[in-house]
C-alpha cells in the first residue's frame, strides 16, 4: 500500500490524472492494445500461449455465446487507453496524461520453468501504470518525460538500476520504441525489470478510432505507456537491497509517510 499510494501521489502531483480501473475488457479491446486475446493455435499460428486470460463466455437465454468475450487486463494500460475510443479530442487538450491503479493477471507466470518461485512473477499483481495521448509530432517528447518521471521514483527510493532501449525482437506488437529500467537484486544476484515505458505511436490509437483534430483533418493520437510501480517486482528489490546483517529491513525515507511511522521491519521470530 505505502508503495502505491507513493506512485499515486507522485503521479498526482506531476499531472496525472488517478483512475482505479476495472479488471476485465472485452477481447476486441485487448487485441487492439496489441495483447494476444487468443493462443496462436486459435488463430491458426504455431500454439504460443496467450499471455491473456479469457473468461468462459456464458450463453444467453437462446444459447448462444457473445463473439466479443471479456478477458482479464494484464496493465491497466488496456481500459485507460480505451477510455478514449472512438473519440475526437482537442489539440488543446493534450498531452493527456492518466494514472491507473488496477490489478494485472498474467497467464504466461512461471512459464517455461521461469521465476516459478517467490513474488517475482506472478499471475495476478497490483501495478500503477501511466499512460499519456499525445499529438503525434510530442511523442518523442513526452516518451522521455515518462522515462524521467520513473527513474526519479526508483532514484529517491534509493535503489541501484540500470535503463535499457530494448531492440526490435524484444518489443510487443504495438511498440514503436521501449525501455525497460532492471534494478539490481542482491539476493537474485542479478538485474531484474520492475518496469517499462514505450511509445506506441498510433497503433492503438488507429484500431480504437482516437483521433484530433487538425487543419484539414483529423490524425491518430500517438499512446505512451509506462509502469510507476509494479507492486511484487519493487517490493522484491527494496527488501533485497535494504536487509540489514540482523534481519532487519530499512524502510525508504519516502515511504514513511504512509508505513504508520515505522522506519525498519522486523523479520518474525
Amino acid at each position: 500500500l505505502a508503495l502505491v499510494q507513493y506512485a499515486m501521489t507522485r503521479a498526482a502531483a506531476a499531472g496525472f490524472v488517478p483512475h482505479i480501473t476495472p479488471d476485465a475488457a472485452r477481447s476486441s479491446v485487448v487485441d487492439a492494445c496489441g495483447f494476444r486475446p487468443r493462443s496462436s493455435a486459435e488463430d491458426g499460428g504455431s500454439g504460443e500461449a496467450s499471455q491473456i486470460y479469457r473468461m468462459t463466455p456464458v450463453a444467453d437465454e437462446r444459447g448462444e455465446h457473445s463473439a466479443d468475450p471479456l478477458c482479464l487486463v494484464a496493465t491497466a494500460e488496456i481500459p485507460l487507453v480505451a477510455m478514449k475510443q472512438q473519440q475526437i479530442l482537442d489539440g488543446s487538450s493534450l498531452p493527456e496524461s492518466v494514472a491507473g491503479l488496477s490489478h494485472c493477471f498474467r497467464a504466461e507466470a512461471g512459464a517455461r520453468g521461469r521465476d516459478t518461485r517467490g513474488i517475482y512473477r506472478l499471475h495476478q499483481f497490483t501495478k500503477v501504470e501511466l499512460v499519456t495521448l499525445s499529438h503525434p509530432t510530442h511523442s518523442d517528447t513526452e516518451l522521455q518525460r515518462l522515462l524521467d518521471f520513473q527513474t526519479s521514483l526508483y532514484a529517491d527510493l534509493g535503489l541501484t538500476f540500470r535503463v535499457l532501449q530494448m531492440p526490435s525482437h524484444e518489443l510487443g506488437a504495438s511498440a514503436y520504441q521501449k525501455y525497460d529500467i532492471e534494478a539490481w537484486m542482491p539476493g537474485r544476484k542479478q538485474w531484474g525489470e520492475i518496469s517499462s515505458a514505450s511509445n506506441c505511436t498510433d497503433y492503438q490509437a488507429r484500431r480504437l478510432g482516437i483521433r484530433v483534430r487538425g487543419e484539414g483533418q483529423h490524425v491518430f493520437v500517438h499512446t505512451l505507456n509506462a509502469t510507476a510501480v509494479a507492486v511484487p517486482r519493487l517490493a522484491v528489490a527494496l527488501l533485497e537491497s535494504f536487509q540489514r546483517p540482523d534481519g532487519h529491513v530499512v524502510i525508504p525515507s519516502v515511504l514513511r509517510p504512509w508505513m504508520m511511522g515505522m522506519e525498519s521491519l522486523a523479520p518474525q521470530k
